[in-house]
């Protein structure tokens, strides 16, 4: 599989997550819309009328509403309704309910905290209720101003809501010269006016999860006689000093938000540009020269290293592909003992023309598992049953030798690994500071983080990097086993010797070659009167004899056994609360 084919996946994921709104869920809920129309009353009470509209995907019950009573004298007639397309429907209070019933809610009591239940079943729809309920001794009546504030939705709601409306209207006005509003939410989209001249106004849109929405308004005293909620003070001043100094810190945050959005804007633009410079030279440095002639055969490795360029991991076949080599290399033979047992013979000393995985091969299987001098196939599976873990331990050895072997061959490129690491710090930090500019709003910033996201998925690519040489010698591996796979090998007519057909099969082992093209081998070789002597000595002539080419042969099977346990070698490489303010709460479904 080519590299375009690998990393493109892995961008397409990346664009996803960017662009999609892609999320996995058994059900979410949300609010459309809140409308809030409600009445200052002459004793300093709030009646208010609610519609919320909610946005439902997945099964739900129903829905909730929260009324906190805190800083008021509680709350009385309730009253749900849905909206319907033919009206209004009316719900019941009931003091239970169960889950699947319609057209009823329960009043649930914790502290200040009634819980509006309201039954109403529901999949993937949206659905509006209208809230009825008065709070008792809301506002307040200083000596020289009347105050409400009131929170209409609580900063503990995990909900968010698309828009609001909310009305408020002074059942008995004095003096429209001295109404004020102040309000606390979500500050970019939040508008206050006065309307109507008794009509206090708050609106916006798209509120986060964990935001209130807060009024604060100021009206005459004479607007609520028949209060008894009277503090003794004058409060006016103190009051605009607050919100003065609130109004200003909001002031002082749009500014703050439009500073780093222009900031971001500017480095999202110079960070696209740098983007596209690095990742050019990224895709320069992965380019390697490659030879056009695959017809040499490749480099003079061994099978398992030859496996490790290829496939890129190290598993059980390639210690028989190394067996075999080391038996067609004349330092082992294998002996048919008869009744389907073989023994394998070290056939001569240990030199130093061995690497040091193939010295450990031989003192494994011969010495640590064997005698000395030879080993038999049932020795190695009984001793695979009886020591799992020792036999997994030196099955480990050896493929860390091997790695190191590998390592040495100089097959990938160290300064594409060490500059990986600085690209890769660069577009993670890169990364960072564009989310940050997002989250403030800098839309030109995406194409700095698209970009990033990009170049980072190529700097990745820069670790397991090959070397000119590592390039070619991987590329020859595919066209020799291409050539293996292929009628052409079969019908080669330099194929004559057991040297070099021998040759060929250990390796082919460890690359994974199709074990029907050497059973036709194995007959053309018979058909062309080989020594029987000769014969019996190849490794294609115990590559069958052995059952090697069989998925369920000894030494494969305990090889299997003892690192199933085990693991692999690796691979490659604002508005926050205040005291005193009554209401809050939010909403959702159950």
């Amino acid at each position: 599989m080519s590299k375009k084919k690998v990393y493109l996946p892995i961008i397409l994921i990346f664009l996803f997550a960017i662009f999609l709104d892609f999320k996995v869920y058994a059900k979410e809920i949300n609010i459309n819309s809140l409308d809030v129309n409600s009445k200052l009353l002459e004793d300093g009470s709030l009646y208010i009328e609610e519609v919320i509209g909610f946005k439902m995907s997945g099964d739900f019950n129903g829905v909730y509403r929260e009324i906190n009573t805190k800083y008021s004298g509680g709350v009385q007639d309730i009253k749900v309704t849905e909206l319907t397309s033919s009206g209004e429907r009316e719900f019941n209070k009931v003091e239970d309910a169960k889950n699947g019933q319609d057209g009823v809610y329960q009043i649930l009591k914790s502290g200040d905290i009634y819980n509006l239940k309201i039954y109403s079943p529901a999949k993937d729809t949206n659905k509006k209720f209208k809230i009825y309920y008065k709070l008792k001794n809301v506002a307040v009546k200083y000596n020289d101003i009347g105050e409400l504030r009131y929170r209409f939705w609580g900063d503990q709601s995990e909900n968010t809501i698309d828009k609001f409306n909310i009305n408020l209207t002074i059942e008995k006005l004095a003096d429209r010269s001295k109404l004020q509003v102040f309000a606390r939410g979500p500050i970019d989209t939040m508008e206050t006016s006065i309307v109507d001249s008794n009509v206090f106004n708050i609106k916006g849109e798209r509120v986060k999860a964990k935001t209130p929405i807060e009024g604060r308004f100021l009206f005459p005293k004479e607007t609520i006689p028949l209060s008894t909620n009277i503090v003794g003070e004058n409060a006016l001043n103190r009051i605009l000093e607050e919100e003065s100094a609130n109004q200003k810190a909001i002031e002082d945050e749009k500014n703050r938000k439009k500073y780093i959005r222009s900031i971001g804007n500017i480095i999202g633009s110079a960070a696209f540009v740098l983007n596209l410079i690095l990742g050019a030279y990224i895709l320069k440095i992965k380019r390697n020269k490659i030879e056009d002639d695959y017809n040499a055969f490749p480099d003079d490795c061994t099978p398992s290293i030859a496996s490790k360029l290829y496939k890129n991991i190290i598993n059980e076949r390639d210690v028989i592909a190394t067996i075999l080599d080391l038996v067609r290399k004349k330092y082992l033979c294998i002996k048919d003992l008869g009744h389907g047992n073989y023994v394998i013979i070290k056939n001569r000393n240990i030199d130093d023309n061995l690497l040091s995985h193939e010295k450990f091969a031989i003192r494994w299987f011969i010495d640590y598992i064997g005698n000395g001098v030879k080993v038999e196939l049932e020795d190695i599976e009984n001793y695979s049953k009886e020591h799992r873990d020792k036999f997994f331990d030196y099955f480990y050895k050896w493929k860390v030798m091997v790695k190191h072997e590998f390592d040495k061959k100089g097959y990938y490129d160290k300064n594409a690994a060490k500059l990986a690491k600085v690209f890769v710090s660069i577009f993670v930090t890169e990364i960072a500071v564009m989310v940050i500019f997002l989250v403030y709003g800098s839309l030109i910033s995406i194409i700095g983080l698209i970009t990033a996201l990009f170049c980072t998925i190529f700097s990745f690519s820069l670790w397991s990097k090959k070397s000119v040489y590592g390039e070619n010698q991987l590329r020859r591996w595919k066209v020799f086993k291409k050539y293996l796979e292929g009628d052409r090998f079969i019908r080669d007519q330099n194929l004559s010797g057991i040297e070099t057909i021998d040759k060929y099969l250990v390796y082919a082992v460890s690359l994974g070659v199709n074990d029907r093209i050497f059973e036709k081998l194995n007959i053309k070789f018979k058909d062309k009167g080989a020594g029987e002597e000769n014969y019996c000595d190849s490794c294609l002539y115990w590559y069958f004899w052995i059952g090697m080419d069989d998925e369920h042969n000894i030494i494969q099977d305990s090889l299997h056994n003892s690192s199933s346990s085990g693991t692999s070698d690796g691979g490659g490489y604002s508005s926050g609360d205040s005291g005193g303010c009554a209401g809050g709460g939010g909403a959702g479904g159950f």
